[in-house]
């Protein structure tokens, strides 16, 4: 069962109880004369509960609810601001250095994308906030979600509304999914909510970067451990040098995984379990674009065809990059930025993909002709040095002679065929998919 927890003492949060029992049939339940539980109503697998009190106040609430199975707590609330004007926010509970909730990340992630589907023709803006406030004394994972800023918006009925819908819509539909600690950054977590909507991730527990002046490895523990977290994003931009070096160390440690956003892009498409395997063999690239696994899709990897792949991707490297994003595939690459003859995706046609990626580079830059259904015959343009040193040539001029122009040195014409002789190198062309683990 899912709780939504609503306050009779905020604006926002009886704003969006009004919308929950006006857009779907509860049923009323009697808690009878309780000190604190002022009304509740049931539908299905969801309870709506009324309290008297605040609800940063409420850590005793798992001990009232104590005759349920509740799945997790939903904290239907007001964010108060300044400055944030219209904004619909999305959090954990804890107090940094003391305790931590436990989170309901893939809850929350659902909540967020269900925000941004029902605000996105509007100007209110939706981001997960840092980790803040309490309760933090609640055993059952729990997600704040709230209304901000000021007393106009929260009783604004169309964005109370707009909550009501997205946590209904988000109950029972949470996708399994990688689960991160943010470190760093501001309050507002902008990039963590970016990596969330483009992503298949999630985030727990995440802590700005004024919270990581007072670095811990306790806290760190805590919140990797009740958000179970598989990897640690750290904002880098925002954290300095002798911070992020106190971090690894913590990280080393304990084991912990550090992943810069493109890592944590590529996690979301592969999985962990699938990501930490191509690792091994080195940088994982995967483009935005790459859509990931459903749980019956399987990893496929096709291998290239090593001698020409090395070949086209020492001449026409962003080339291929540019190409295997395009059809939707990721690659592996060196330290030194070599792409590795392995491509992969989740595409039936991965092969065909893979195939087509080759001869659009070989038709665009080389000539070549097949020389049986295997092998190809590449035709190459081969610079003789010694004739064009004897000719004074500088490097801009070989340049536009390889591209079929002629130049003028001293006067004379010089035409492409008198300084490049031709070279013709026989490759194997065959692309095949490789079956069963990789690595």
């Amino acid at each position: 069962m899912y709780v939504i927890v609503c306050s009779r003492l905020d604006i926002a949060s009886q704003n969006i109880k009004d919308n929950l029992l006006r857009i779907a049939d509860w049923d009323e339940i009697d808690f009878g004369n309780d000190e604190l539980i002022e009304n509740a109503w049931a539908r299905e697998d969801v309870c709506i509960v009324d309290v008297k009190d605040n609800l940063t106040n409420l850590n005793d609430i798992d001990r009232k609810l104590s005759g349920f199975h509740v799945d997790s707590l939903i904290f239907a609330s007001r964010h108060k601001s300044d400055t944030s004007g219209k904004i619909f926010t999305t959090h954990f509970t804890g107090v940094y250095g003391s305790s931590l909730c436990v989170p309901s990340p893939h809850l929350m992630r659902m909540i967020l994308l269900n925000l941004m589907r029902y605000a996105q023709e509007s100007e209110w803006k939706v981001v997960m906030e840092a980790t803040h406030h309490g309760p933090v004394e609640v055993r059952i994972p729990l997600v704040f979600v709230e209304i901000g800023s000021s007393p106009s918006e929260w009783k604004d009925s169309w964005a109370g509304e707009v909550v009501a819908r997205a946590i209904l819509d988000s109950i029972g539909k949470e996708k399994k999914c990688p689960v991160g600690v943010g470190l760093g950054g501001p309050h507002y977590l902008r990039r963590e909510t970016e990596l969330m909507s483009s992503s298949n991730v999630s985030f727990g527990h995440c802590f700005s970067s004024v919270m990581l002046e007072r670095m811990d490895e306790g806290v760190l523990m805590e919140a990797v451990e009740k958000s179970k977290a598989e990897f640690i994003y750290v904002d880098k931009k925002s954290v300095s040098t002798s911070l992020r070096k106190r971090i690894e160390e913590i990280a080393n440690k304990f084991g912990y995984i550090i992943l810069k956003e493109k890592d944590v892009r590529a996690v979301g498409v592969l999985g962990m379990e699938d990501y930490l395997k191509l690792s091994s063999l080195g940088r994982v690239r995967i483009d935005t674009g790459v859509h990931g696994r459903e749980s019956k899709d399987s990893l496929l990897f096709v291998e290239m065809p090593r001698d020409l792949w090395d070949y086209l991707d020492r001449r026409y490297r962003n080339s291929l990059r540019k190409l295997i994003e395009e059809h939707g595939l990721g690659h592996i690459e060196s330290e030194n930025g070599n792409i590795l003859p392995i491509i992969f995706g989740f595409d039936k046609s991965v092969v065909e993909k893979a195939k087509d990626i080759l001869f659009n580079v070989l038709s665009s830059y080389e000539e070549y002709e097949f020389h049986s259904p295997a092998e190809i015959i590449v035709r190459r343009r081969k610079i003789n040095m010694q004739k064009a040193e004897s000719l004074g040539l500088s490097g801009a001029e070989l340049r536009k002679l390889l591209k079929g122009e002629m130049v003028e040195v001293d006067g004379k014409a010089i035409k492409p065929e008198m300084v490049y002789e031709c070279e013709s190198i026989a490759f194997n062309i065959e692309v095949k998919l490789i079956k069963g683990e990789l690595v």
